[in-house]
């Protein structure tokens, strides 16, 4: 009877096993998908930091030629400022020049002389 008993045992034990593997399945099953939204999760962040990461790289360069484009603009305004008075002086002086011409006691005698 021992023998015989030992087959039992060991049958139920199979079925149980088995049983326990069937209702524990959707317990694994849950659990993997768990498992892989959480890898895809981790996947798409790390995605996203180095997207930001090359966007804050392009944003910085993009600020030091705006920078660069800055100064090299001010730096022109600057030398044509100076064209401007420089410019504005000749021409005040010639037509200083001009008009102590036109008044002088002998600009009626210009065409004669």
């Amino acid at each position: 009877m021992g023998v015989l008993r030992g087959g039992a045992v060991l049958a139920a034990a199979r079925r149980r096993a088995e049983n326990q593997a069937w209702d524990r399945q959707p317990i694994d099953t849950g659990y993997q998908r768990a498992m892989q939204d959480y890898q895809t999760s981790e996947s798409r962040l790390g995605q996203d930091y180095q997207t930001s990461l090359s966007r804050l790289a392009a944003q910085r360069e993009w600020l030091g030629q705006d920078q660069a484009t800055g100064m090299s603009q001010l730096g022109l305004q600057f030398e044509r400022g100076w064209e401007d008075l420089g410019t504005r002086e000749a021409r005040a002086a010639r037509e200083a020049m001009q008009a102590f011409i036109d008044y002088s006691p002998f600009s009626r005698y210009r065409g004669l002389i």
